[in-house]
């Protein structure tokens, strides 16, 4: 309340709006004003820009007194009573769609908050903020990062000391309303501070659906009545999605529960055809999937019995061919000279166990330098930690597969191959990367090398390089000096990163060749002087016809030679010849003619294979030939 004894002079317009920006007040009183009511608007303008005001020109025509007070832009404050409760503040927010209004909005609520000291009353503010505080409020899943305008509400927010009271409904309060490009938003929020919540411990907030409007209707419940027991979390069982019969079922369930429902919202609808797919994956789970201990238990003994059987088979054998097992022992060198090499004296047959291995080299190969592998980088992820060079140090574990512990386990044999070529040092474990000619240091000086050295173990080298040089404890023994030496030959680059190599037989390969990793992990032998005369190479042209390249398929019967025998065969048993192998054999394990003139057919036909292959080797070794003609006679 202020006397001004006359508001007409234009002095007295520039010092009062002056107090006014100076002390904010919400509203007040000018007394003795002076002005006439002709001139009241003009001079109201000038001294009390964007208030409002009123006067008893009415029944004075000098306006003793003039009320003004500011009725903000973007929300509206009243007290209410509850009959027989408490009484708090409202306000009611419709923030504006800009971001500088909003920021006043900002303002002015903690202005009359301050004013009116609603920090110590029960205060519920709800409206449109047109404004989002975090990314997951956004649909667009584009919006992944926290902008100015957001940091702006949150800090607000925390100044009033308000906060979102527990609500139902959607998460997202507000929608374009477009189907061809939605976007979907938590615009509309309910807050109050400490004093409400501990006052109304019991109030919700519920959201419903927007449906004669693009906002979710926001209705306060003062007691919503809490569950008697907690909400059961919904489980869903991403295997079930494996099953051969999911899709199949789900499309079933949902295209029957759609025909019997034909009134409600959609939110209802969706709810019940989920509810009818609930009752049928409790079916599929409880055929496919229950009881699996003893599922397990069964084909456990299933497994054990068909590792019974197959352990009889060797010795089943060895009985039929009158062997003892002292006389079966010499078959195990024979074994291993078949996987020797060609030029070793064996017979290039692969050694499996080898071979095996190389494969999953080619995964730890991949864990390395594939990373835009989905598998490689769920790999690095779960049993890495993001970090590749925990692959030295990780441990087998009974959680992760079998693969990934198969894997684990040989990363002895692999750690030669796998070097770590020194940029900035940061990725580079001191003791554990195969990054000097040393190998692993921590072999190299023992289990208390740590210790004696005085770097822990997961340090790295770039915790070692201080101001241009290396920063280590003095040497102690002389292969720390060994180490130190190597340290003196490298020199860290902060514009380098640290890069992995593979290495095969100390050359830097840029691919995996599963084949060169075999070969370098089968023992070599020397090569054998007769090499070269037992593997030689030919001209591939079939020797009995010398117009195509030699398989079994043109041998049995598409060579000319072979089919004028064939043929000649055929017509003395009384029989169609086929040309094709597969043809041939087909005609003769469905023949259905006499016994006897079946097995004459089938010694026909076997002896006309080892004359025909018999007349091959002579014509390959021995330089012999022998007609077709004189081959039948």
């Amino acid at each position: 309340m202020s006397n001004v004894r006359g508001l007409n002079a234009p002095d007295k317009h520039r010092l009062f709006s002056s107090w006014l920006t100076t002390f904010k007040p919400l509203f007040g009183a000018i007394l003795e004003t002076h002005i006439k009511e002709p001139n009241l608007n003009h001079i109201m303008n000038l001294t009390c820009p964007g208030w409002n005001f009123v006067s008893n020109h009415q029944s004075d025509d000098d306006g003793r007194i003039v009320i003004i007070f500011k009725q903000p832009k973007q929300f509206l404050t009243c007290h209410i009573t509850i009959p027989g409760g408490h009484s708090f503040f409202f306000t009611a927010v419709y923030a504006s769609n800009l971001c500088a209004e909003r920021t006043g909005l900002w303002c002015e609520l903690i202005h009359i908050q301050h004013s009116l000291s609603l920090g110590n009353c029960l205060w519920v503010v709800c409206g449109d903020f047109n404004q989002i505080t975090h990314p997951l409020e956004h649909s667009d899943p584009a919006v992944d990062h926290i902008t100015s305008d957001m940091l702006e509400m949150r800090d607000c927010m925390m100044q009033l000391d308000l906060f979102d009271l527990r609500y139902q409904g959607p998460t997202f309060t507000w929608t374009n309303k477009q189907p061809a490009d939605p976007c979907a938003k938590k615009l509309d929020r309910l807050l109050v501070n400490n004093h409400w919540l501990s006052n109304y411990p019991d109030s919700a907030a519920s959201f419903l659906a927007p449906d004669f409007s693009d906002h979710a209707p926001c209705l306060l419940n003062l007691a919503f009545p809490l569950p008697l027991a907690g909400t059961k979390p919904f489980k869903f069982f991403n295997h079930l999605t494996k099953h051969p019969s999911f899709l199949p079922l789900i499309e079933n369930a949902w295209i029957q529960a759609g025909a019997s429902l034909h009134q409600g919202t959609c939110l209802s609808l969706l709810c019940a055809k989920q509810k009818t797919l609930k009752r049928e994956l409790i079916i599929l789970t409880m055929e496919i999937f229950s009881d699996i201990q003893k599922r397990v238990r069964e084909t456990n003994d299933l497994l054990i019995s068909v590792q019974g059987l197959l352990s009889l088979i060797l010795k089943k054998c060895a009985t039929l061919l009158f062997l003892t097992s002292k006389e079966f022992l010499p078959l195990l060198p024979w074994t291993q000279s078949l996987i020797k090499d060609k030029r070793e004296g064996g017979l290039g047959v692969r050694d499996l166990l080898n071979w095996n291995k190389a494969c999953l080299f080619k995964l730890i190969w991949m864990i390395f330098f594939r990373g835009d592998s989905i598998w490689v980088s769920w790999f690095r992820k779960e049993i890495l930690s993001d970090f590749l060079g925990n692959f030295w140090t990780q441990k087998p574990n009974q959680r992760f597969s079998w693969l990934s512990n198969k894997m684990l386990k040989s990363r002895e044999e692999v750690y030669p191959w796998i070097k770590l070529k020194v940029g900035n040092g940061v990725s580079c474990r001191f003791w554990e990367d195969n990054w000097s000619s040393l190998g692993r240091l921590s072999s190299f000086l023992g289990m208390e090398g740590p210790r004696q050295v005085g770097i822990t173990r997961d340090a790295r080298l770039a915790d070692l390089w201080r101001q241009g040089a290396w920063s280590l404890p003095p040497a102690r023994s002389e292969k720390q000096v060994t180490i130190q030496l190597q340290l003196t030959l490298i020199q860290l680059s902060s514009e380098t990163d640290d890069v992995y190599e593979w290495w095969i037989d100390d050359v830097i390969k840029q691919k995996h060749n599963t084949g060169s990793i075999y070969t370098a992990l089968r023992e070599r032998l020397p090569s054998v002087p007769w090499y070269g005369i037992v593997w030689t190479s030919r001209d591939p042209l079939c020797l009995l016809c010398a117009s195509t390249d030699e398989s079994r398929d043109h041998l049995l019967f598409q060579c000319p030679y072979s089919w004028e025998i064939w043929t000649s065969i055929c017509h003395r048993c009384s029989h169609t010849p086929h040309h094709t192998w597969s043809d041939t054999i087909a005609d003769l394990c469905n023949f259905s003619g006499n016994r006897h003139k079946k097995h004459l057919l089938l010694i026909a036909w076997q002896a006309t294979i080892y004359t025909i292959w018999l007349e091959r080797n002579n014509r390959l070794h021995r330089n012999n030939y022998c007609s077709a003609n004189n081959q039948i006679d």
